[in-house]
């Protein structure tokens, strides 16, 4: 079985180089983005692709851009040119 305790403990040990443990514990817990850097640590330490960390990261950003309330005032028509 595979816990998900291990993985992050892995994962700590294997991004340590040059991260501090406040750094991965707010990427960990939502409290910072994921920069493109840190996606291609972490690409290397798992073995994946940086490109599916940022997508990752840019999806949790749209969702929570579109959890916040806005008001916008529509464009109407507009001509292309």
């Amino acid at each position: 079985m595979i816990r998900f305790e291990d993985n992050q403990i892995r994962l700590k040990n294997n991004l340590n180089h040059g991260e501090t443990r406040k750094t991965l514990s707010e990427l960990i817990n939502c409290k910072s983005s994921m920069s493109p850097e840190m996606a291609v640590r972490i690409g290397k330490a798992t073995k994946t692709s940086p490109d599916s960390w940022l997508y990752m990261q840019s999806q949790l950003d749209l969702w929570y851009a579109g959890q916040k309330p806005t008001e916008v005032e529509e464009f109407g028509n507009v001509a292309l040119a």
